[in-house]
């Protein structure tokens, strides 16, 4: 570590050797570790320059960025040490003002908190070097001056290092709650498809910390109750999976933009979302631009109103369950369409009818094998068998026409998606 050289060729007045025993011992050790914080204090700005400088070889923040410039960091070593050494000099309550300024404004800078301690390390180093310098030359002062300098210095640094880091962490968290402020506004203005005329795009993934370019999906996740998070801590658990995602929660629903910049990435979205959620959620198909998130955020609702029978979970993906999308995207039109194909089940009793209901389901959902479904509804293939020609007898449709099957099948959607039996 430099230190730096604070000898001085011309006569200068040295404190003289102090009597240590009693009260008189005590005030002429003060008296003399003021005289040396007065001596020190007559050369300030040289050794500001000389903190400035080894603060700018030393630590590798500074060294590497000019986020801090020489001014400034010459300006911050020379008020911290006037400052330390007016309390080095009096003995008085520590004045960390310059401290507290310098911490607010590093953090604002974004010079991170460890860079900003090691610059006070070396400077206190510094200080304590040049108090030595001057009690070992000639006439010099006696150990317990010495020592009652060092105290003091050390006093300082722990003083100004609290004051500092306070000031850090109190500015930090400002910063903290005013971007998340800005970005949950942002993120409210894109979903509801409102023109950022003070904003790129590319500035608005910058503030969003997303990647300029999707794909993107929106994610729309039902809150349990009014205000409280549907997904508590997911910016954490997505960002932990390499995803950049941005949230905002509305008193009733909680919406999110995740970059997944791979079919991978989205699988492992909707993976999490299965794991951690215990609402309904909608996930909308991938789109490209940030300004097609309004619409994307239609299609998550759409999936967020659907029952997932391809999964049985709570997690909805809207390509996934286009029968089910479409069950719910024209409730007037669909419900009349499944009262037209399964009105001639209405007058049969509920307990029977939810059998035929449940057997067509199961023999979907098992992408048609009678086996499977038979399996599942622990009864006989025969039996399955039975009841879909049941099925077909009374809506006069035939489960191997096409058309007529796809009518079977989204008339069930929409009764499962209305809770109907």
């Amino acid at each position: 570590m430099a230190t730096a050289d604070l000898s001085d060729t011309s006569p200068t007045r040295r404190p003289s050797p102090p009597t240590v025993n009693g009260h008189n011992g005590r005030a002429d050790i003060d008296q003399q570790v003021s005289r040396i914080a007065s001596e020190l204090a007559s050369r300030v700005d040289e050794l500001a320059h000389a903190v400035a400088s080894a603060v700018r070889a030393e630590v590798a923040f500074y060294k590497s960025t000019g986020v801090v410039t020489n001014d400034e960091l010459l300006t911050s070593s020379t008020e911290n040490l006037r400052f330390a050494l007016k309390c080095l000099e009096t003995a008085a309550g520590f004045d960390t003002s310059s401290a507290v300024a310098t911490g607010s404004k590093r953090a604002a800078a974004g010079v991170p908190l460890p860079a900003v301690m090691d610059a006070y390390r070396i400077a206190s180093h510094h200080l304590w070097d040049a108090v030595v310098q001057i009690a070992t030359t000639p006439p010099g002062v006696t150990r317990d001056v010495l020592i009652q300098a060092t105290t003091r210095i050390w006093h300082i640094q722990d003083a100004y290092t609290d004051a500092m880091t306070s000031a850090y962490r109190q500015q930090i968290t400002q910063q903290v709650l005013e971007d998340e402020a800005e970005r949950a506004a942002l993120t409210e203005a894109l979903l509801d498809g409102r023109t950022l005329t003070n904003y790129t795009v590319w500035e608005v993934a910058q503030l969003l910390r997303l990647p300029i370019s999707g794909p993107y999906v929106v994610v729309a996740a039902t809150c349990p109750t009014v205000g409280k998070q549907a997904l508590p801590g997911i910016t954490a658990k997505l960002r932990d999976a390499d995803i950049f995602s941005a949230w905002r929660l509305l008193p009733d629903i909680q919406i999110g933009i995740a970059h997944v910049s791979t079919e991978s990435k989205r699988d492992e979205v909707v993976e999490l979302l299965e794991r951690h959620a215990t609402t309904r959620v909608g996930v909308s198909p991938p789109f490209n631009d940030l300004t097609d998130t309004a619409q994307a955020l239609r299609y998550a609702r759409v999936a967020l109103n659907t029952r997932n029978s391809r999964t049985g979970g709570g997690v909805t993906v809207f390509e996934d369950s286009l029968l089910a999308v479409a069950a719910v995207s024209a409730p007037e039109v669909t419900h009349k369409v499944a009262a037209l194909i399964l009105c001639q089940f209405d007058h049969l009793p509920s307990a029977e009818k939810g059998v035929l209901f449940e057997t067509f389901r199961s023999w979907v959902a098992n992408k048609g094998s009678v086996a499977n479904a038979a399996a599942q509804l622990f009864c006989h293939p025969n039996t399955v068998r039975n009841r879909l020609h049941r099925i077909e007898a009374r809506t006069g449709r035939s489960l191997a026409v096409p058309d007529q099957l796809a009518e079977l099948c989204l008339a069930f959607e929409i009764r499962q998606n209305v809770q109907e039996p």
